[in-house]
């Protein structure tokens, strides 16, 4: 994988190595758990007759007939606002808050007329199918996919220099930014062995549970960055 061969796989080997220990403390990174959590409350909040009220109550700052475009920014404002009450922001939740709301706002975009020309019907329909279980494992793998491809080019944007010259994994930093592009689609791909599960995980939790509380969705984050870097290495 990557480019140069040998020193490109020796890069990739190390470029994991560097992030993995970010990735087991993952589940507990209060923005990335949020993050996860609003993802899988929103279909919830589309099911009830209430449904401006059930987004208000996820502390989404939205009209009484609120636009996708209007509901992506809100997403968006709430998370910030998370990260900013809890004291907690890091590098990886702002990338994870960044992450929720281009794969929200992608899904919207894919099964609506537009951010501009959606009505609130049409979001909350279309949100209220994102809590089937295949609809659901899509955003989910969208979401790890985006997540892990803009954590491992941060690190790998920062080492390229580093790593470029004689005798280095890279011999021009044209060869660096290929790999950068590569290990994201890798990660993108990668993702895949989270859709397998993430439909059903969040079906089964409402059902044994009757509500997805935090605690739920750190375990499910835990799990997933697991299966994630045991994809990861299948490719290196």
């Amino acid at each position: 994988m990557g480019a140069g061969g040998e020193f490109a796989a020796m890069a990739a080997e190390a470029t994991l190595d560097a992030v993995e220990e970010e990735m087991d403390a993952a589940s507990l990174d209060p923005g990335v758990v949020r993050s996860v959590h609003l993802l899988t409350l929103l279909p919830e909040a589309a099911s009830t007759e209430g449904f401006v009220g059930a987004l208000r109550d996820l502390d989404l700052d939205v009209s009484d007939a609120p636009s996708a475009l209007e509901l992506v920014g809100a997403v968006s404002e709430a998370l910030d606002r998370h990260l900013d009450r809890s004291r907690s922001r890091t590098d990886l939740g702002e990338m994870a808050a960044l992450a929720a709301v281009e794969s929200l706002t992608s899904a919207l975009l894919a099964r609506t007329e537009g951010l501009f020309e959606s009505t609130a019907e049409d979001v909350q329909r279309e949100l209220q199918l994102l809590g089937t279980v295949k609809n659901f494992a899509g955003l989910a793998r969208d979401f790890f996919g985006r997540l892990t491809a803009r954590h491992l080019a941060y690190y790998v944007d920062r080492e390229v220099p580093v790593l470029t010259g004689s005798n280095q994994p890279f011999r021009h930093l044209a060869d660096g930014e290929q790999y950068s592009k590569l290990i994201g689609q890798h990660a993108y791909e990668a993702a895949r062995t989270v859709q397998d599960f993430a439909g059903g995980w969040r079906s089964k939790a409402l059902y044994e549970n009757d509500q997805l509380t935090e605690d739920h969705t750190r375990k499910f984050v835990s799990y997933a960055f697991v299966k994630m870097r045991e994809e990861l290495r299948r490719g290196v």
